[in-house]
C-alpha cells in the first residue's frame, strides 16, 4: 500500500479500480480515481501511519505485544468479547431499497437490549442516519429511522 519513498497513506482504497472522471464532471459526482490498494485520497504520509507500521514491525520481531496498555488487556485479552445478543429484523427486508421519507424497523432481541439502527446510502454520498429505541419486556423493538434520498 505504499509507494515512492515507502510512505503508508491514511487510508487504502478496497474496492475494484475507479477511473477518474473527465474534466468538467459534476463535482458532486466526480472521482479522483482509485485504485485497489493505493491511497483513497487522503493524506500522505501520515506520522501515525509510519509509527504504527513500526509498532507492528516491533512487535512481530519480538513475537509479543511491546504496548499494550495493561486496562486495555484486562478488558478484551483477558475478560474476552463482550457477550453477543440474538436479533432479528423482520422488517424491512434485508438489503431492502425504500422511496419513503422514513422507514419503520422492527424485530426482536434480548429483552431491554438497547438497539440503535443505522440507515445508510450506497451511492455519492455514503451519508447514514442512526435511531436508537430499547426492547421491552418481551424482546421486541420498533424505531422509525430518517430515510435518506437515493
Amino acid at each position: 500500500m505504499s509507494w515512492g519513498l515507502g510512505l503508508v497513506p491514511e487510508q487504502a482504497w478496497e474496492d475494484p479500480d475507479t477511473p477518474p472522471s473527465p474534466y468538467g464532471a459534476d463535482p458532486a459526482t466526480a472521482s479522483i480515481g482509485f485504485i485497489n490498494g493505493k491511497a483513497a485520497g487522503s493524506a500522505t504520509p501520515l506520522i501515525w501511519a509510519q509509527a504504527q507500521y513500526l509498532r507492528l514491525v516491533r512487535d512481530l520481531q519480538a513475537g509479543a505485544l511491546l504496548d499494550q496498555p495493561s486496562i486495555t488487556r484486562t478488558r478484551y485479552v483477558l475478560s474476552g468479547a463482550p457477550a453477543e445478543l440474538p436479533l432479528s429484523i423482520s422488517s424491512p427486508a434485508a438489503g431492502a431499497i425504500v422511496p419513503a421519507a422514513t422507514t419503520q424497523v422492527s424485530g426482536t432481541t434480548s429483552p431491554g437490549a438497547r438497539v440503535q439502527i443505522a440507515a445508510g446510502q450506497r451511492v455519492c454520498h455514503h451519508a447514514t442516519s442512526v435511531a436508537g429505541t430499547r426492547a421491552d419486556s418481551q424482546g421486541r423493538f420498533q424505531a422509525t429511522v430518517p430515510t435518506l434520498p437515493g
